[in-house]
């Protein structure tokens, strides 16, 4: 069924599924190739001395340099050629343009002796390795002589804001393992120019995994306030410094030198700066001196490779020539030139904010939840894996190696213009075909650990009276739901869990045109469950007499509103507009909203170019009016769930675009009689244009702050900020939660999501981004999709869509109020989360699993301060690691207890690439023999610690 290209691009598909464009797979894969113009060796013997290239030589002199003291500030230059793996051309083509870079800059090596030329993501080298190995050979050769740098630890240059904790460390884990492995060595310096923001946590996994640098050029092209330093330490909530460097794009440093040299002034001796997002105006401060530290131009065209020119080296050879320039590596120049300035530096400690690009945290809702689904589903799978490895004493067969391509094709697809949904539409084909391909592995998988774990082939009959589910997560599950699909004829009553009857529900397939393979959803049985983290539970499904009086929850209906309620909330719908106008808080007696409650609400947003990236920055002075409901009505009251429904059309009459049409959505809310929150689910078949759709929450909170979860930490951000750096902050990012807090900290209101990012507050208003309509990128002219859509304007088959997320979706969140703050929260907001996605593994059967493994626990914390994120095998020799994260953001002394069942023998802690501490800080206690059960260490505010298990 699979094409594999070496296990690197698994399409099959000779139309693609999204584009609908007919595809040549053969040519595509072998023929096509990528044209390239430049002359290297004319430009070496001919082009550089010709009339036109002195006289614009001369031009540059005015222009690009005019006014520099050059007995002020040393300048260095280095090659490099930012490669878009995907965007405006497909995948395939990338390897081309691969191929044509690298042979360039080898060119260059070869003929210039100074040359030096940085090369980031390890993908793009892997590929070469397995397609042109002559090629491999020589980079090889080329980087032993130091002039072929190795910069950028990652996977790829993925977006660095939406890919989970564990995702960034994977991609660091893949990519210098990568580097290690084939030039025996790893990257100094993290490398990740084109992307459009930065998590506070990512110093902690740069250092952690090898890299005491990091590079980015764009958020100095910001139309607001410019960031205010270019280079600094840049800190993590765990105290690990990485030194930064923010360089202007290319030969931007050369040429705006005197516009921003004010932003790289170093300390005066002595003087110290930590600064954030509430820090205003620290590049005004009466700090610094007039000292600059030495710049490199990190020169070459970019973008889709091809760089450094012909023209661009003959430039540089004229600036060693006739300027105090000379040739450096990107290595050298961080090692060299900017770690000697590391005490004079002001210390970053926050996220690193793009000022631009925010729509990319919401365009394209299927490639962001299908990011979310493999990274999350994942983790369950590896740890269902190694507990079953290590509870039959099996070895491992091939499951490590295909759950790293599962890992590695996820990773490929958070490429920084593919996860933000910014590329053309062809290349969603390409996402398609992957995520099919990669979702069939994880099945096999799945279904082959719980043959293991059951001693037998599962059973894929009817008639399968029993259901065992693992809590894949590292928390705790208490009263969540479950749901699990349920063939047609089969109509349990009820289940029975640890000997307890509880009420079931039966619910039907989603009457609505989601995605067949990603979306919808089959008929299934609802129930609720606990399960400790790490743990099976089997819950038998029951034919007799249904427990009616189990239920707690209900809907009834009065003169104005539809109300919902259980034993924790009240929820009040209004009949007229559709909004819910009251949610209740039983427990604390607190109405949790303020008028004019939850609201769903539309917007213009158009801009003339970039529409992908960027939200007009006064969306909300545009509001679009939307049409009352054509229903608010009670379409579930069962003995599990009562669900209200509220059906409307959405429609842009200011949008000019042919494709604009009117939108149908459907919004549920739901309460369930056992389990915590308010569910919000969106059935939406979206054809509406230059539009960003938003679900504004006001509630009483009067929060001050919002605590977004992010890659494996938390941020807090101020709701009504007032520095100047923090103003353009107005549309942010979360993962799984934002948490609002009362004012009294008494109580808080989280939103927890599966599969959205993008956000904005204001006050006690949170509003949620649902989707958007923007207009897609063209394909670059050297695009081979041309071709295709050539071809499919040749067949009379219409063109390709024009704007991105027209079709179906699905998008749930769930409020959740909590009494406490989200650290002590109950219900506990994280774990909660982790549940909701992709928390649980289920198999159906007619065997019972037995008492080895059901109702015990094997690897576990009882303090929820911090989390087991992953448990997984290791990458190299026999043994299991164990990845813990702090939760709470404060320092915290830890245990893991293991139970002596699994024999460990030994524990040692290890980076995020899995090789040995020197330093062993770790207390461990033993049972029986040398069997370990326990090993404490303590942990840092939001700290990643990582444990090698032998057995």
């Amino acid at each position: 069924m699979y094409n594999v290209r070496n296990e690197y691009l698994p399409i099959f598909r000779s139309k693609g599924k999204y584009s609908g464009n007919p595809r040549n797979l053969q040519a595509e894969l072998q023929d096509l190739q990528e044209p390239d113009s430049d002359d290297v060796e004319a430009w070496l013997h001919t082009e550089r001395f010709k009339q036109d290239f002195v006289e614009q030589l001369s031009q540059k002199e005015k222009s690009w340099w005019d006014g520099i003291d050059f007995n002020e500030t040393k300048f260095h230059l280095c090659g490099q050629s930012h490669l878009d793996i995907a965007w405006r051309w497909r995948y395939s083509q990338t390897l081309r343009k691969a191929i044509v870079t690298y042979t360039k800059a080898l060119w260059h090596i070869e003929h210039h002796q100074d040359f030096r030329f940085a090369a980031s993501q390890p993908f793009l080298l892997d590929w070469i390795r397995c397609t042109d190995p002559g090629l491999f050979a020589k980079i090889t050769e080329a980087v032993k002589s130091g002039r072929f740098d190795l910069v950028g630890g990652m996977w790829v240059e993925p977006d660095c804001r939406l890919p989970s904790g564990e995702s960034i460390v994977r991609q660091r884990l893949y990519g210098q393992r990568f580097y290690l492995s084939h030039f025996g060595k790893i990257s100094d310096v993290e490398w990740v120019p084109d992307s459009f923001g930065f998590a506070s946590t990512l110093p902690q996994i740069f250092l952690k995994s090898g890299s005491r640098y990091f590079y980015t050029v764009k958020l100095h092209d910001t139309p607001d306030v410019p960031f205010p330093f270019i280079q600094f330490l840049w800190q993590s909530p765990d105290g690990s410094r990485v030194l930064a460097c923010l360089n202007p794009d290319g030969w931007e440093s050369l040429i705006r030198h005197n516009a921003t040299k004010q932003h790289r002034r170093l300390l005066k001796p002595g003087r110290h700066l930590v600064a954030n997002y509430t820090t205003d105006k620290p590049e005004e401060m009466d700090l610094y001196s007039g000292d600059l530290p030495d710049i490199c131009v990190f020169m070459g065209e970019g973008d889709g490779g091809h760089g450094p020119t012909g023209e661009e080296v003959a430039i540089a050879d004229y600036l060693v020539e006739k300027k105090p320039f000379c040739w450096i590596s990107a290595t050298e120049y961080f090692q060299s030139k900017l770690e000697s300035c590391r005490t004079r530096l002001p210390i970053w400690n926050d996220e690193l904010y793009y000022q631009l690009h925010r729509g990319t945290l919401t365009t394209h809702n299927l490639v962001k939840r299908m990011n979310r689904y493999f990274e999350w589903r994942s983790t369950t799978i590896e740890a269902l894996m190694s507990l079953a490895l290590l509870h039959k004493q099996k070895a491992a067969d091939n499951w490590q190696e295909r759950m790293g391509q599962v890992w590695k094709l996820t990773l490929l697809n958070q490429f920084h213009d593919v996860l933000p949904g910014t590329s053309i539409p062809e290349v969603f084909d390409d996402c398609y075909d992957i995520w099919e391909y990669a979702k069939s592995e994880l099945d096999s998988l799945e279904t082959e650990v719980w043959d293991v774990l059951l001693g037998r082939e599962t059973e894929t009959s009817s008639g399968l009276k029993q259901v065992v589910i693992f809590n894949g997560s590292g928390l705790d599950a208490d009263n969540v739901p479950v749901e699990v699909p349920l063939p047609i004829g089969e109509n349990p009553r009820q289940v029975l869990i640890d000997g307890e009857a509880r009420p079931v529900q039966i619910l039907d397939p989603d009457d609505f045109n989601l995605d067949e393979k990603f979306m919808s959803r089959p008929r299934r049985v609802l129930f609720p469950i606990s399960i400790p983290q790490h743990s099976f539970k089997v819950v038998d499904l029951v034919d007799g007499a249904r427990e009616d009086d189990l239920s707690t929850a209900s809907v009834e209906e009065d003169e104005n509103s539809l109300v919902l309620a259980n034993r924790l909330y009240r929820v009040s719908v209004d009949k007229v507009s559709g909004a819910v106008i009251s949610l209740f808080f039983n427990y604390l007696a607190v109405e949790l909203l303020d008028k004019p409650g939850i609201q769903l609400k539309a917007f213009f947003d158009w801009l003339p170019q970039e529409q992908c990236w960027n939200i007009l920055p006064e969306y909300r002075e545009n509001p679009l009016d939307l049409s009352a409901p054509s229903g608010v009505r009670i379409i579930e009251n069962g003995p599990v769930r009562c669900t209200v429904e509220i059906e409307r059309e959405i429609f842009n009459p200011r949008s000019v675009s042919r494709v604009n049409g009117v939108s149908r959505l459907l919004q549920r809310v739901s309460v369930h009689s056992s389990s915590p929150g308010i569910y919000l689910d969106f059935l939406v078949d979206w054809h509406t244009c230059e539009c960003t759709l938003k679900c504004d929450i006001y509630t009483n909170t009067e929060a001050d702050e919002v605590v977004v979860e992010v890659p494996h930490g938390t941020e807090s951000r101020l709701t009504k900020p007032v520095a100047n750096h923090d103003m353009p902050r107005w549309e942010n990012y979360h993962h799984r939660w934002v948490d609002l807090p009362s004012a009294d900290r008494r109580w808080g209101l989280a939103i927890i999501n599966e599969g959205k990012y993008g956000y904005d507050a204001a006050g006690g208003r949170l509003g949620l981004t649902l989707l958007r309509g923007p207009l897609y990128p063209t394909p670059s002219k050297e695009s081979w999709v041309h071709k295709e859509r050539a071809q499919r304007h040749k067949e009379s088959q219409g063109g390709v869509p024009t704007h991105a997320d027209m079709g179906a979706h699905l998008i749930r969140y769930v409020i959740l109020p909590h009494e406490g703050d989200w650290r002590s929260s109950k219900p506990f907001v994280p774990g909660f989360a982790r549940w909701f996605n992709q928390g649980y593994s289920y198999i159906r059967t007619t065997n019972h699993l037995g008492s080895g493994l059901v109702d015990k626990r094997f690897v576990w914390i009882d303090s929820p301060q911090a989390e087991i994120t992953a448990i997984k095998l290791a990458e190299q020799g026999p043994g299991h690691v164990v990845r813990i994260v702090e939760l709470l953001a404060k320092e915290a002394a830890i245990t893991v207890k293991l139970s002596p069942e699994l024999g460990s023998k030994s524990v040692i802690e290890t980076d995020l690439l899995e090789r040995v501490l020197k330093d062993q800080k770790l207390k461990v206690e033993t049972g029986r023999g040398t069997v370990v059960t326990s090993f404490s260490f303590s942990m840092k505010p939001h700290e990643i610690k990582t444990f090698l298990l032998t057995f």
